[in-house]
């Protein structure tokens, strides 16, 4: 087996250093990981995996989407599935000593491994072909799989890791192993170390991902591109004391196929592969010579491999993989022992960049990324942790499955990615209750879960309300989680009955209600209702009273909750129960002004309302009128007790005299004389009665009584006397008038005798008691008549005040002439001229308008008259056949023959005069056709 080395192509401009010293780490990692939601689950692989490690260790892991593979430090590979369980026939021994890396094909028909025995072993699953065990005769320390090896015509080629890199693919006619370097571990491109330079030591490790291959030695880290054989760069490892990239695995993962992550020591480097951009090829060449240039750009590599995202970490890595878009998993190791002086729990931490973007690096090189985030932690409590260093743990991880696998000699644990019924749980266990009801409900854009439900979260959330004495927000989460379901709305109650605090859920209890869109609520047992009813009426009497009111009686059993008040009552008064707080002197109920008084008032109002629903409504109305309370009318109202009111009339007088004047004035179901008769002993009562039905009364039921109210007009309220006595004809007139001329009433007595005839006795009274001239001119115009207007006349000719008013008034009335003849002429008379300018237009105003109504008259007679000489003068149809001899036709129509007419009036029409004048006869009847 023969040897071949690439061709060399590493340089300076192809090295980079891994400086993570300024990035901010540490301090954006300070998070506490109580308080972060985890990404991940955890669970330890039982089954087989507990057998093997009870007699073995493990020292490396491989895992495939459909097995996994387990190197133990026997030398031995155990197949096993994702469950732990081994399959069958599957075991290897091909090693003799500890084994050192496995590599799966991408299609898992072949494994790769290697160990400290310098043997190679290729294994095929299904097949023997393309299978190989062969020694190296040196310590091979890593090993890499051609991901397409199961594809004929691949070449069949793996890798081995030493002291250097060596390809091995088959070719030629007898498909013989070739072997290639492709680098030296010891060196850069295969060129001796330098003096004074740290040895090279072995290639800790390798990842194959398409055609290129990451490898790691204690110098750094090459990516070498398969397709132009040749290395990418070296990316340097920063040496520290204490910290030596020696003394620690790298750990290598290709989250991509141009995208490499790296975790060695205590930093993480995520580096890009990618094609070099013209600009860059010049810049590079532009300082060497043209023969140079055109040499070295035979060689120089069209891809390049640069840092994106640097930064250290406080702990030793011991594996790092991808978890979705823009995270990492990271596995790491304390670099402090624990209190006893032994290692401490390994971690798994999921970070990601500050930005919270993943960096690139299409447009070029990037100095770097922007530090972290630790977005969560966890602490894994595996076998013998205590034990063992950073070297024993590793992390190899299903990117398409976000799953990973950590290890350690002695166990084996699986992450998985939290799915929505992990999501809710750690919602509830950190109280965050409403936050996984809507979690469930999918309105946070995950999957809907499992094995939660809004039901169980929301029993478990009221557990929660009630447990932190949250009750109205217990109470209130009952109507959105419970529905419509009985027996549960039954089973939660119980649990607020047990701490006595129904009276927090008592507002959201269905009650068989219409709800919005006509549905029904649920009703629930009577004796849930008697419960919440028991508790107020214990603890909270204002409550107990409110739901009295709100609740209808159908909820419960009133009879029981009407003697659960009563022994309340009897209790908390001591003696007399109810009739403990009667009050002597009115015989109603009162408040002592106490709180307990208070209280006993709130039950006896309830008490009434309860009276009310068991239909003992005499109960009820004499609570009400003993508590003086107002309620006593919508009782009424509502269960139409208009029978008792007239036996109460007094009562609800005394309570609101408005209110019960209003219910009084529905005349159909109170007949007034009941009232009138009760109320007779108090004049007040019945006074403010009757005026309000007058003013309402529209069939006449006031009528009997409105000699009783003109009495009370005339006594009380004399503004509404004379209306009153202008609009109504049912009262005694001369009592009237006896009354207003007994308290000088005389505007009264006015219209009284004017009702009465005696108008010339009224007028006497306005121009001798009211000497109201104005009144008396309109009295006169009223009456209209000229014995007034003589008496009006004579009474004024000595007051120049009246005359001057007159001559302005009685133009249209009366002549003029009759007062202006009889005014002394020598009388200085204030504002004459005016008075008789007025006087003339008037008159001759009324002259005019004579005149008018002359005209039109005259003008309609000749219309008419036109209209009817026209009329007159129209033909008159006549049927010929029905006649033989010549006819007279009169203008009312009505026909006779020639030879009858001389029997006839010649101005007349026989049959229209007889029936205007009955009494004349004619000797013979006319012939009419």
């Amino acid at each position: 087996m023969k040897e071949s080395s690439a061709k060399p192509n590493e340089d300076e401009g192809n090295t980079t250093t891994a400086d993570a010293e300024s990035s901010d780490g540490e301090d954006s990692s300070s998070e506490s990981s109580e308080d972060s939601e985890p990404k991940l689950k955890y669970a330890r692989l039982a089954n087989d995996v507990v057998k093997i490690l009870s007699k073995d260790e493990a020292n490396c892991i491989a895992v495939h989407p459909k097995f996994l593979c387990l190197g133990t430090r026997f030398g031995q590979i155990h197949i096993l599935d994702h469950q732990g369980n081994q399959v069958v026939d599957k075991q290897l021994c091909g090693h003799s000593v500890m084994v050192n890396q496995i590599s799966i094909d991408h299609n898992g028909d072949f494994i790769a491994s290697c160990s400290d025995d310098g043997k190679v072993l290729i294994y095929g699953l299904y097949t023997t072909e393309n299978t190989h065990n062969f020694s190296t005769g040196r310590l091979v320390k890593s090993i890499g799989i051609d991901p397409n090896y199961y594809k004929s015509g691949s070449g069949r080629r793996f890798i081995t890791g030493d002291e250097r890199l060596t390809l091995y693919e088959k070719t030629g006619f007898l498909s013989r192993l070739r072997p290639t370097v492709l680098g030296e571990a010891g060196g850069i491109g295969g060129l001796a170390v330098a003096p004074g330079s740290f040895s090279g030591g072995l290639v800790g490790n390798l990842k194959w991902r398409g055609h290129f291959v990451a490898w790691s030695a204690y110098a750094g880290i090459r990516v070498y591109d398969l397709t132009a054989r040749c290395s990418l760069g070296l990316i340097k490892w920063r040496r520290l004391p204490g910290a030596l990239p020696e003394d620690y695995r790298c750990n290598l993962c290709w989250r991509d196929d141009h995208t490499l992550l790296v975790g060695w020591v205590d930093t993480v480097c995520v580096c890009v592969v990618r094609k070099r951009k013209e600009s860059e090829l010049r810049a590079s060449l532009s300082p060497l010579s043209p023969a140079a240039m055109t040499s070295y750009a035979e060689v120089l590599p069209d891809f390049v491999v640069e840092p994106v995202w640097t930064f250290r970490t406080d702990f030793f890595i011991c594996g790092i993989g991808p978890l979705g878009e823009n995270q990492l998993v990271i596995l790491g190791f304390s670099k402090e022992p624990g209190d006893d002086g032994k290692s401490q729990r390994p971690q798994v931490h999921v970070v990601e960049p500050k930005s919270a973007v993943w960096p690139t690096c299409q447009d070029g090189p990037n100095p770097g990324g922007e530090g972290y985030v630790k977005v969560c932690s966890a602490s894994l409590s595996m076998q013998q942790y205590s034990e063992y260093k950073c070297n024993d743990y590793h992390l190899e991880c299903l990117i398409e499955e976000s799953r990973f696998f950590i290890m350690n000699p002695k166990d084996l644990i699986v992450a998985n990615p939290c799915d929505a019924d992990d999501h809710i749980q750690w919602l509830m266990e950190h109280s965050h209750y409403e936050m996984a009801l809507e979690a469930v409900r999918g309105n946070d854009g995950r999957c809907l879960p499992k094995r939660y439900n809004a039901l169980s979260i929301g029993r478990a959330y009221l557990d929660h309300l009630l447990a932190e004495n949250e009750f109205e927000k217990a109470g209130e989460l009952c109507c959105k989680i419970l529905g419509q379901d009985k027996i549960l709305w039954e089973e939660e109650v119980y649990k607020f009955a047990r701490i006595c605090r129904l009276r927090a859920v008592s507002k959201f209890l269905p009650r068989g209600e219409e709800g919005v869109g006509g549905r029904k609520d649920c009703q629930l047992d009577q004796h849930i209702y008697e419960m919440v009813l028991y508790e107020f009426l214990k603890l909270e009497p204002e409550g107990f009273l409110k739901l009295v009111k709100q609740w209808s009686p159908k909820l419960y059993n009133v009879p029981a909750v009407v003697n659960a008040v009563m022994e309340h009552v009897i209790v908390i008064d001591g003696v007399g129960g109810i009739s403990g707080i009667v009050s002597e002197k009115n015989g109603t109920l009162s408040g002592d002004g106490t709180s307990q008084g208070k209280m006993k008032m709130l039950l006896l109002e309830a008490l009434a309302i309860l009276y009310s629903h068991e239909a003992k409504y005499d109960r009820a109305l004499a609570m009400y009128l003993k508590m003086e309370h107002r309620d006593v009318f919508q009782l009424i109202r509502k269960y139409k007790l208009y029978s008792s009111i007239p036996d109460m009339v007094i009562g609800i007088m005394n309570l609101d005299k408005s209110e019960a004047i209003s219910l009084l004035l529905d005349t159909e179901n109170v007949p007034p004389s009941a009232i009138v008769e009760r109320l007779s002993s108090h004049p007040d009562y019945l006074y403010q009665y009757l005026d309000a039905l007058e003013s309402k009364d529209t069939k006449g039921h006031s009528r009997k009584y409105h000699g009783q109210l003109m009495k009370f007009y005339a006594e009380r309220d004399r503004q509404k006397l004379l209306p009153f006595l202008r609009r109504s004809d049912f009262y005694p007139i001369q009592q009237a008038l006896d009354i207003c001329q007994k308290k000088s009433y005389f505007q009264e007595m006015v219209y009284l005798l004017g009702r009465i005839g005696s108008t010339r006795e009224a007028l006497n009274l306005i121009t001798k008691k009211l000497q109201d001239i104005k009144e008396a001119v309109n009295f006169c115009k009223q009456h209209y008549d000229m014995e007034l207007w003589e008496d009006l006349i004579t009474y004024s000719l000595d007051k120049p005040e009246f005359i001057t008013y007159l001559l302005q008034e009685i133009g249209t009335y009366i002549d003029p002439q009759i007062l202006v003849q009889r005014i002394d002429t020598k009388m200085e008379i204030p504002g004459l001229k005016e008075s008789l300018v007025k006087l003339m237009r008037g008159y001759s105003l009324q002259v005019s308008v004579q005149e008018g109504f002359k005209k039109v008259l005259v003008s309609d007679y000749f219309n008419l008259h036109e209209k009817m000489v026209t009329t007159q003068q129209r033909g008159i149809e006549i049927d010929d056949a029905r006649h033989t001899s010549n006819v007279m036709v009169f203008y009312c129509k009505h026909t006779f023959h020639e030879e009858c007419f001389p029997l006839l009036d010649s101005q007349n029409c026989g049959i229209c005069h007889s029936q205007k004048n009955p009494s004349s006869h004619h000797s013979s009847s006319p012939c009419r056709k």
